[in-house]
């Protein structure tokens, strides 16, 4: 049986893939509006972010008393209050460039086929140190990677409304 978060967040990755492939390939890097990325550095910053996440939750982790998901909640306010602005950290800012969006999409599904198997193989009750986010359990940090999803999933849905006009007025 599945864990509950890996559930979420396979349909979550769904919704994100689907949001991607519906850019075509010019649409993807068109910078939408003012200090905006594009589509594709959304999706580059997601993979760059999981790759992270990847290499925090592989670690060997520790046993604590405390509840697993007791920080959830506080992960949830934060990335899903859609008034606040976050600056990325510099390893997960996004590269400057031009984007294949099949790479991306292929990226995009082997880091999250990782995470997949991390949340079905490892111990999620065990504590983890990440260099950003701090020392969380396993749950709490595939939390994280939801709810930073659904964030980004918000950002790509308003880059498609001010792109698909900018397109048909061309």
């Amino acid at each position: 049986m599945k864990p509950k978060i890996q559930e979420e967040l396979e349909a979550v990755t769904t919704e994100l893939l689907l949001l991607i492939a519906s850019f075509d390939q010019e649409q993807i890097n068109l910078i939408p509006f003012e200090n905006s990325w594009t589509a594709a550095q959304v999706a580059d910053h997601l993979c760059k972010s999981d790759a992270s996440i990847i290499a925090t939750i592989c670690q060997d982790g520790t046993f604590t008393a405390r509840i697993p998901d007791e920080k959830t909640p506080e992960l949830k306010g934060i990335f899903l209050n859609f008034e606040v602005k976050f600056k990325s950290p510099d390893i997960i800012i996004p590269d400057n460039k031009v984007f294949h969006k099949e790479e991306l999409i292929v990226r995009l599904k082997e880091t999250r086929s990782k995470l997949f198997t991390a949340a079905t193989t490892l111990n999620l009750n065990e504590v983890v140190a990440h260099d950003i986010l701090g020392d969380m359990t396993r749950l709490e940090i595939l939390s994280f990677v939801l709810y930073h999803t659904q964030r980004h999933i918000h950002q790509l849905k308003r880059i498609r409304e001010k792109i698909i006009p900018l397109q048909q007025s061309v």
